[in-house]
């Protein structure tokens, strides 16, 4: 895949470059989601949450649905085995 730069028309070729260009986004936006993978990760092993019996309403707010500020969850810290 070749991609077009600037206005002289200038073509280079995509996998001549260390990042890639338009094709899989930025590579920040590949950190931030695998930061995030890490997160759920680290919190799914060492975290217990106690399910809730009914998902708490949503707020209306002109055109935004807001998920409820006043709502709380019950999370414990597992004991760690030695």
């Amino acid at each position: 895949m070749d991609v077009m730069l600037g206005k002289y028309q200038q073509y280079v070729h995509v996998h001549s470059l260390g990042v890639k260009v338009l094709t899989s986004g930025s590579p920040g936006r590949w950190l931030v989601a695998h930061l995030l993978k890490l997160v759920l990760a680290y919190i799914t092993l060492n975290y217990d949450i106690q399910h809730m019996q009914q998902r708490p309403l949503n707020r209306i707010f002109g055109d935004s649905i807001i998920p409820s500020r006043t709502a709380t969850m019950m999370v414990r810290r597992r004991k760690q085995m030695q």
